[in-house]
């Protein structure tokens, strides 16, 4: 699948692109006045992508009508929202009669009336969200199965949870699975609030407890989570005696190891533990999606070579922005400049259409340059 292309070799280096830098050549001197959009982030572990082109993923958003079930969104965050709350009127929240994940399964069983509980209602949520070309992947926490996906508009992963219909904020900001594991660990989660439904009803987490000893918000369910490595079980069902887990390992359980309570017997080491690659560099599980990054390159006395670099699953193209609006543009260009200010606004669009973050670029040509 290709994610973006690679950046091309050149007989001189890219420049970097940051606030003030400068690019001479030939007595020319460009100055980089401003640099706007999100980092690109890269992993150093693997991670398999759901393709929007398969034949599985087609199938799914047409035959469930996935398209219009979002189509009256006039945002990305409440096309997420929409999403998640018409998987949970779809699959009904309850004991679950069968073991099956496979996403088509689950949606034809709850049509007749069965109903799933958290693994289920995560797994078709993520199939959801996968076929219309958002990235998601599956997370395991502390007695309880949810999403997390990559939103564009924020510019950073979010956890949806599709069974509860809810959300976690700070300040009115969206939290990622780690942001919330932070915050139990932190004060117990109290700072934060647990936003439900489409009409944003919030309430303040706080340190109630259910009758079955859990915190009333389950934000203690966060105190270890174990990210999948792949989100294409679309394809390849899940198999949680052998899919892959990645754990985050922080100043929180540096010195721990992920232990669940035995039927039978004593605490033992969790299965996701087991079969998780541990890492302490946090780039390694929140790293981004969709993100341009912008390489400059002096070419002549006015121009550059700009050369755009993105990890986009199902990636189509780079947008420029035009006086007529965002048209597509190669990965690698020649960047004409006249005297003064340059403004260059770019951004990647997989092949659904997402657009991602734009990436702008300030470039000033001194006024010294001889004509």
């Amino acid at each position: 699948m290709r994610t973006g292309p690679k950046v091309a070799a050149l007989a001189h280096e890219w420049e970097p692109v940051e606030r003030e830098s400068l690019v001479e050549l030939a007595g020319s001197r460009f100055t980089v006045m401003d640099v706007e959009g999100p980092e690109l982030v890269r992993s150093r572990l693997p991670f398999t992508f759901q393709d929007t082109d398969s034949e599985r993923a087609a199938r799914f958003r047409e035959k469930y009508g996935l398209t219009d079930a979002v189509s009256r969104g006039r945002s990305e965050v409440e096309r997420l929202k929409m999403l998640r709350d018409w998987v949970a009127e779809k699959v009904p929240f309850g004991r679950p009669e069968h073991h099956n994940v496979d996403p088509f399964y689950i949606m034809d069983r709850a049509a007749e009336g069965a109903l799933h509980n958290c693994t289920f209602n995560s797994m078709v949520y993520l199939a959801a969200l996968e076929s219309l070309g958002h990235t998601a992947r599956k997370l395991s926490t502390c007695g309880h199965g949810t999403i997390e996906m990559w939103c564009n508009e924020l510019a950073k992963w979010i956890v949806l949870d599709p069974s509860r219909r809810n959300c976690y904020t700070l300040g009115g900001r969206i939290l990622s699975a780690q942001e919330v594991r932070e915050q139990f660990l932190t004060d117990g989660g109290v700072s934060m609030h647990a936003v439900y439904g489409l009409d944003e009803r919030a309430e303040q987490v706080t340190m109630e407890k259910r009758e079955d000893g859990h915190l009333k918000y389950r934000q203690d369910g966060h105190e270890w989570v174990g990210y999948h490595d792949r989100n294409d079980f679309l394809e390849k069902v899940a198999d949680f005696e052998k899919d892959r887990f990645y754990i985050y390992r922080d100043r929180f359980n540096r010195d721990q190891v992920w232990m669940s309570a035995g039927k039978d017997g004593p605490p033992k080491v969790d299965e996701r533990y087991r079969l998780a690659t541990l890492t302490d560099r946090v780039e390694d599980i929140y790293w981004t999606v969709n993100v341009t990054r912008v390489h400059l390159a002096p070419r002549t006395r006015r121009s550059l070579t700009v050369q755009l670099e993105t990890m986009c699953p199902n990636f189509d193209t780079f947008l420029i922005e035009k006086e007529d609006g965002w048209k597509p543009t190669r990965p690698q260009f020649t960047w004409n400049l006249k005297r003064g200010a340059n403004t260059l606004r770019v951004r990647s669009r997989n092949a659904m259409g997402i657009l991602g973050p734009i990436a702008s670029v300030t470039v000033e040509l001194s006024r010294s340059v001889s004509t």
